[in-house]
């Protein structure tokens, strides 16, 4: 009898297990009309998002590829359009000053042609010359050009190579009887609007007389304030100048001797 009831019991059970499960899958073939289909697909939208250590750098960068618009440098093959950049030629237009004071003696001429080499030029400053006056400067001019004293006038004083090669020449045109206190007392007083007054003071000078000057102008105008505290005529004023002959005694003392 016991065994008789756990049998019918054991079938029952079995019967259960076949039947419909009102919350669960139909495992028997029939329609689930209660539940939810748990082996339904998931229909939830997919992750796509990119792994951000394999997303690509979306800032634009120099590729190497891509073409240069900056302005193409100068490969110096364009012609420069600017008609005032300086292309390395010769100017051939020399202006000459005007209105410049001239005289009847050579060094008046030389004071004259030395400032500018010009044929038209020189035949202007030969108009007032005597004829000894032009000869003696046709000479100096052949010797300065033989010896190649391209300058026959600078820094105030007739150039070495003149009078080194040039002696005889030089002393019949630009050597006079002036002392080196007459040569100082010509260039102080020399007007600002005469380009040849400089060189006339000197070249009126005995031989001696333009040495000592030379020696002296040469270290007044090597002290400072010379370069700034000077007249219109470009020599150094009297403050200036007696600041300087401190430093220059000796040519101060030969120039300047006891009268």
């Amino acid at each position: 009898m016991k065994v008789c009831t756990v049998l019918f019991m054991f079938v029952i059970a079995i019967g259960l297990g076949c039947g419909s499960d009102g919350n669960g899958t139909d495992e028997g073939g029939l329609t689930d009309v209660g539940g939810q289909d748990v082996s339904a697909p998931d229909t939830n939208t997919p992750d796509v998002e990119t792994d951000l250590g394999q997303q690509e750098d979306a800032n634009t960068g120099d590729t190497g590829g891509g073409i240069d618009t900056n302005t193409t440098p100068d490969q110096g093959l364009n012609t420069d359009l600017n008609v005032n950049q300086d292309q390395g030629g010769t100017d051939t237009t020399q202006a000459c000053p005007t209105g410049v004071p001239t005289g009847p003696s050579c060094l008046e001429v030389a004071a004259c042609a030395v400032l500018c080499d010009d044929a038209a030029f020189e035949t202007t400053c030969l108009a007032q010359a005597e004829t000894a006056a032009a000869d003696a400067w046709a000479a100096l001019k052949a010797c300065a050009a033989t010896n190649e004293c391209i300058a026959m006038f600078q820094a105030e004083q007739v150039s070495d190579c003149l009078i080194g090669s040039c002696g005889t020449e030089a002393g019949a045109c630009v050597v006079g009887e002036s002392t080196c206190r007459d040569i100082w007392t010509c260039r102080k007083d020399c007007p600002a609007e005469d380009p040849t007054c400089a060189m006339k003071c000197i070249a009126s000078g005995t031989t001696e007389a333009q040495e000592q000057w030379v020696e002296y102008k040469n270290c007044i105008l090597d002290i400072d304030c010379s370069s700034e505290d000077v007249m219109e005529n470009g020599w150094p004023t009297f403050t200036c100048e007696q600041y300087a002959r401190g430093f220059c005694s000796l040519p101060y003392q030969a120039c300047f001797p006891p009268t």
